[in-house]
């Protein structure tokens, strides 16, 4: 998932000095089917053919799932890179997820938590992981 607010520049190789002409659009997924280490130790992920991105302007989704707990009252937002929903999660409440975004070459807690087909939470807005 793009996490860059102005998308994700497209490169013909795993090279910043060699653009594709091509941005993808912040919050868009794309499935990824190759991955390298290209120039200044950054690392790419080919979305299609000669088609690559710097994994810095992106998120990798997981199919995690379970329950969380939000121990405050918890912003949602649409997507892990867009704008926040009129929905709040109240005040110690559980929630399922089914989904999770985290930064690349993290295996830690992800970044972003999602709680509906189109809501996002921030990992640090939750309290317990169940």
């Amino acid at each position: 998932m793009i996490n860059k607010s102005s998308g994700a520049t497209v490169y013909a190789s795993p090279s910043s000095s060699d653009p594709a002409g091509r941005t993808l659009s912040n919050g868009s997924s794309w499935a990824y089917n190759s991955i390298q280490i290209g120039d200044g130790g950054n690392t790419y992920v080919m979305v299609a053919p000669n088609q690559w991105v710097n994994t810095n302007d992106t998120y990798k989704l997981g199919d995690e799932n379970g329950n969380i707990y939000v121990n405050k009252l918890t912003y949602v937002y649409s997507s892990p890179t867009s704008g926040l929903t009129t929905q709040i999660l109240p005040t110690n409440s559980t929630w399922a997820y089914n989904g999770v975004a985290r930064q690349w070459n993290t295996s830690g807690l992800p970044a972003w938590v999602r709680v509906s087909t189109n809501g996002w939470v921030k990992a640090t807005d939750v309290g317990a992981w169940k």
